[in-house]
């Protein structure tokens, strides 16, 4: 784990699967976002985007627009894409070891907002998180960065793949903490990206990188705790309702302490004599 000056876990370095013949694996998996990269139906998904000079293409549960429920929707997976790494539970038995707390609001947050629109759906099963990027590459690196739209005490997880020497190249960029941590094909890393300003360095020529990000909007968070109404609508709402308005406001004003309460802590993982 990386903690903060309190002991809080703020990043989780995951590594590699165990029981897997990582080698093998890697070679897989990168020959299946190769060839998925190659696919109209990802290339028709893919465009550019402010943090990187590559094309990524998002899969999953999106809320943006006007925040209206029309604008909730599933961008659904239209072709096989390489997920036969990513399907392992190892990103989400990671997040669920390390921020059990954190974990089981995902999860509540996700079966409450699933119940509700039959239409939607995870992209993996049992995934606490709804929203996938495949970055494309082929040399996939990012430049400083915060994701603004997901929730900032929450994390992301991000596997990288390819054909790169990860004493060289492809290295994880943390500008805040002064930290630069090697990320070789196929590890995984759990980062609170809204918070933490992120990049990668460059990978050398002739050398190959993809990665996969695993997310949730804040706004999805938002919107079930509005019991299923955008801001707008539940600010006007309980205009018209002192009961609801001061149960509102009560869980604006502490929203930031609850955060910090579901931060697990170095301690925690401490082994007892």
């Amino acid at each position: 784990p990386i903690t903060d000056s309190v002991g809080a876990v703020v990043a989780i370095l995951l590594g590699q699967p165990r029981g897997l013949q990582c080698g093998e694996a890697v070679e897989d998996a990168t020959a299946t976002i190769k060839n998925a990269a190659a696919q109209p139906c990802v290339s028709q998904l893919a465009g550019k985007h402010r943090h990187c000079p590559f094309p990524a293409a998002a899969i999953g549960i999106s809320y943006g627009g006007g925040q209206k429920v029309s604008h909730l929707r599933h961008v659904r997976r239209p072709c096989d894409m390489p997920l036969n790494i990513t399907s392992y539970p190892y990103q989400s038995g990671g997040f669920a070891m390390y921020s059990p707390q954190m974990y089981n609001c995902y999860n509540q947050t996700m079966e409450a907002l699933l119940a509700s629109h039959s239409d939607l759906c995870r992209n993996f099963k049992n995934s606490p998180w709804v929203v996938m990027t495949l970055n494309v590459g082929p040399q996939a690196v990012c430049f400083p960065h915060l994701n603004s739209r997901n929730l900032p005490w929450r994390w992301c997880s991000v596997t990288t793949f390819g054909e790169f020497n990860p004493n060289f190249s492809g290295h994880l960029v943390f500008w805040d903490l002064w930290l630069i941590i090697q990320f070789p094909p196929s590890t995984t890393i759990l980062i609170q990206s809204a918070l933490m300003r992120h990049s990668n360095t460059l990978v050398r020529d002739g050398e190959a990188r993809y990665s996969i990000t695993q997310y949730s909007a804040g706004r999805l968070f938002c919107w079930v705790e509005n019991r299923l109404v955008s801001d707008k609508k539940c600010n006007a709402e309980a205009k018209q309702n002192p009961a609801l308005k001061a149960k509102h406001d009560t869980a604006c004003a502490t929203c930031w302490q609850r955060a910090l309460n579901m931060l697990s802590h170095q301690k925690e993982f401490w082994l007892q004599a």
